[in-house]
């Protein structure tokens, strides 16, 4: 099936710092090996303009991947940098709906006692283990083909963070 004329999911990804100014990556269930930045899609209707909309989802779906509320996070920035990019494999949910995703990155504190994270809490895990890594060092922990849509993000995070 042609995907070239469908549109990008809406996107959001989570850079989520602990008080160590840590970020968390989580490794996929069903890739072991694959680490990535939580993120999800945005509820249908919404789009990636609207900054109110954006930290909802941001809180939304930390919440949803990490298993704990969203009172275990507190907002701190939307960064400007952008990413698309199109599916290799298109998820079920996608076929003929989506080419691929749209992202934002939002930043979020994780606020909340960090051995509460276990990815067995969510209701429908995506993530086998969770680990708090450098911001330095997560182009060299995630997936390859992630990484191109993180430097841009993790470039303007290390600014942000130099700032506050």
């Amino acid at each position: 099936m042609q995907t070239v004329n469908l549109p990008y999911r809406p996107n959001v990804c989570l850079l989520i710092l602990n008080t160590n100014k840590q970020i968390l990556v989580g490794q996929r269930l069903n890739n072991p090996g694959v680490w990535q930045l939580p993120q999800g899609g945005l509820e249908e209707g919404h789009d990636l303009e609207s900054d109110q909309v954006l930290i909802a989802n941001a809180l939304r779906e930390a919440a949803e991947e990490l298993g704990v509320g969203e009172n275990s996070f507190r907002f701190k920035a939307i960064l400007s940098a952008r990413h698309q990019y199109d599916y290799r494999n298109t998820p079920d949910y996608a076929v003929g709906v989506f080419r691929g995703q749209s992202q934002r990155f939002v930043v979020l504190d994780f606020i909340a006692n960090p051995e509460i994270l276990t990815p067995e809490k969510s209701d429908d895990p995506e993530f086998s283990e969770f680990d708090w890594v450098e911001i330095d060092n997560v182009l060299a922990i995630v997936e390859e083909r992630r990484r191109v849509g993180y430097v841009e993000a993790l470039e303007e995070l290390n600014l942000f963070l130099l700032k506050t």
